[in-house]
């Protein structure tokens, strides 16, 4: 009777341990993503209805080597389609701050264009890469957060394709994001 008893109470012992290590398992996995969940970015429209990008950190640490990309597309005329592509890169993005990016910023500066881009442009961010407090590489994209590959590739989502019978693309630029970038305090933060 004394080694059923001992039996039954080992078995449920096991399976409380299990429990614990599942739970610190799950506790663990959510503290390392507690800081990258709070890197965001957004587009939306100021006061005067122009369009703007924005990279938050709202944790309350900063994070490092952060490279954003983004472009710019604009319908030129009923078939053509201009489209410039951006990115930026900071050595870090201090606690509690964020950097608005305005089109009038953005310059193109290609072969096909250059110049400021056109006012009834869409900015369209693609993601950011950013390294948190424990030195772990991160990749946002729109709606998704996941571990930066080890080897630093990025495979960011391709923009949409325009060869299509609806838009040609005509034109076609790299970009220049006017400097000094303004980082901002930011709230709601931590």
């Amino acid at each position: 009777m004394t080694l059923l008893f001992t039996g039954v109470t080992t078995y449920y012992q096991a399976r409380v341990s299990a429990n614990q290590l599942g739970q610190a398992e799950e506790n663990a996995a959510r503290a390392t993503r507690e800081q990258a969940s709070r890197v965001t970015f957004w587009t939306d429209e100021s006061g005067d209805g122009s369009e703007r990008l924005h990279l938050k950190n709202r944790s309350l640490e900063p994070v490092s080597d952060v490279f954003m990309a983004f472009y710019v597309e604009s319908v030129l005329a009923v078939e053509s389609l201009f489209f410039v592509d951006f990115s930026i890169s900071l050595p870090a993005l201090p606690p509690c701050t964020e950097v608005v990016i305005s089109k009038e910023q953005l310059r193109s500066v290609g072969p096909n264009g250059r110049g400021p881009v056109p006012s009834d442009s869409s900015l369209i961010g693609l993601g950011v890469k950013f390294y948190d407090r424990d030195g772990k590489g991160w990749l946002r994209t729109s709606g998704k957060l996941e571990h930066a590959p080890a080897d630093g590739s990025i495979d960011w989502a391709d923009p949409p394709s325009y060869e299509s019978n609806e838009y040609v693309l005509t034109k076609y630029a790299s970009g220049q994001v006017k400097r000094p970038l303004t980082v901002k305090n930011a709230s709601p933060c931590g």
